[in-house]
């Protein structure tokens, strides 16, 4: 690190879930999804600020032969003057966020061990979810630390919600240890100088429900758009790979698919670990071209024949293909497959 004090040394706290440099693992599960796409480009976005000397982007290191090594890896150079760097927290393996509640003050010993190896301290810590929340108070006391956070969801929020759905309240503390995660958010609240959230209705009707609600440490910084992924027509489209996948695959519709979306509904559904537990559901959404399935829209519905059930068996096959290409952990645990058509 440099020792110009002019410029800022940034904290980033982000503790559960998984985040790497490259091919993030959105949507792997409940704690890798649109929070680590928010801190990465947080991240980078922040040492690209002339004023910003370094950024780091703390989260817990995980060992485990379940997930990639690169979860392992103790530093990874994410920009110029960007990079993670994973801190020992508990146990090794992959652990949800509900349960790691009893090893979060290690992993601020561990963190305060690191920063006092370094050249300086950081000037800011910016803590992200309540977990990171927790940390970033008693970082922010020992060193005398200013602190930033972003909650991006909040306990008292999804407790509501939740008691509403027809939970009950012990149900609530056993998969989601809600009040400990409610307690720290009121800590963080608490002494937290800034509070960044996405929307004005974010600070009123849902920090609202907060004993430390205090408005005027609020403020409202809507998340951009990447514009190099988002943007209006530029006139090459039929030059895009999008675009010669799928004219591949409508002259061939044997090849691969050019395009495939899966998402695992049950992992949002908040009373599903109570009442399936260890089961999940994965949805798998592809491209077809109407011809495959024409010459049997006129059949009666569930009696379209022998070939109709053979190609449904081929297509299912097909995808069921991809899936474990594409989430090999799910091979072997498929009990049940049922394909729909635009038919059906």
């Amino acid at each position: 690190m440099g020792t110009d004090q002019d410029k800022l040394y940034v904290l980033l706290l982000s503790i559960h879930g998984l985040i790497r440099v490259h091919d993030l693992e959105l949507g792997r599960d409940a704690d890798t999804g649109g929070q680590t796409k928010y801190v990465v480009e947080l991240a980078r976005a922040l040492c690209e600020h002339p004023r910003v000397e370094l950024v780091e982007l703390l989260k817990r290191r995980v060992v485990d032969p379940q997930v990639s090594d690169d979860y392992a890896e103790s530093e990874e150079q994410l920009a110029t003057r960007a990079r993670i760097v994973r801190i020992e927290c508990g146990e090794e393996g992959y652990i949800p966020k509900e349960e790691l509640w009893d090893s979060l003050d290690s992993f601020c010993d561990r963190t305060l061990e690191y920063l006092r190896q370094q050249d300086r301290l950081p000037d800011v810590i910016h803590s992200h979810y309540a977990d990171a929340g927790y940390v970033g108070v008693q970082l922010s006391r020992q060193l005398g630390l200013p602190l930033v956070h972003t909650g991006h969801s909040l306990g008292r929020v999804k407790r509501r919600r939740l008691l509403a759905a027809g939970l009950k309240r012990d149900q609530l503390e056993e998969r989601y240890r809600i009040s400990r995660r409610i307690a720290a958010e009121e800590d963080t609240l608490g002494l937290a100088d800034l509070v960044i959230t996405s929307t004005h209705q974010e600070i009123e009707a849902q920090y609202g429900l907060y004993d430390f609600y205090i408005p005027d440490r609020m403020k409202v910084i809507p998340p951009g758009v990447d514009l190099e992924r988002f943007h209006p027509p530029l006139g090459n489209e039929r030059q895009a790979t999008i675009h010669k996948a799928l004219k591949r695959f409508l002259a061939s519709p044997s090849t691969d698919f050019p395009q495939m979306y899966l998402s695992f509904p049950s992992a949002k559904d908040p009373a599903w670990a109570s009442n399936f537990p260890g089961k999940s559901t994965i949805d798998v959404i592809a491209p077809a071209p109407w011809s495959w399935f024409a010459q049997w829209q006129h059949q009666p519905w569930k009696n379209r024949g022998a070939a109709y059930d053979d190609f449904k068996a081929e297509l299912s096959d097909r995808l069921l293909e991809e899936v474990y290409r594409r989430a090999p952990q799910t091979k072997g645990a498929v009990d049940h497959v049922e394909l729909s058509t635009p038919l059906s």
